[in-house]
């Protein structure tokens, strides 16, 4: 099934991938791109900070369903639940200098 290669790892099938299934080669670009930018074994920046980058990118592009999944990603990854609420916070205010980030 299509939709199995979307699931996230609460097994749930994310939005995105629920609109790739009308239009299912369109899975294989967005597929790529998280392999290669979010999961490849060559990365060295932690994944946390990649979702940060993610929050960062998807609220720049006014994608409300992509912030949520980012975040979500990041949320799970921080582990701190505080500090991952400045992150975002500081990201919706765009408002850099107040990333709470060394």
């Amino acid at each position: 099934m299509l939709c199995d290669r979307g699931k996230g790892p609460d097994n749930n099938v994310d939005n995105i991938m629920m609109t790739h299934s009308l239009r299912p080669h369109t899975m294989e670009g967005h597929m790529a791109i998280c392999k290669y930018v979010l999961h490849h074994s060559g990365n060295t920046v932690p994944k946390w900070f990649l979702e940060v980058l993610g929050v960062w990118g998807s609220r720049l592009n006014e994608c409300d369903c992509c912030v949520e999944h980012h975040f979500s990603g990041l949320v799970r990854l921080m582990k701190d639940d505080g500090k991952a609420s400045a992150l975002r916070a500081a990201i919706e205010a765009r408002d850099m200098p107040a990333v709470p980030l060394e």
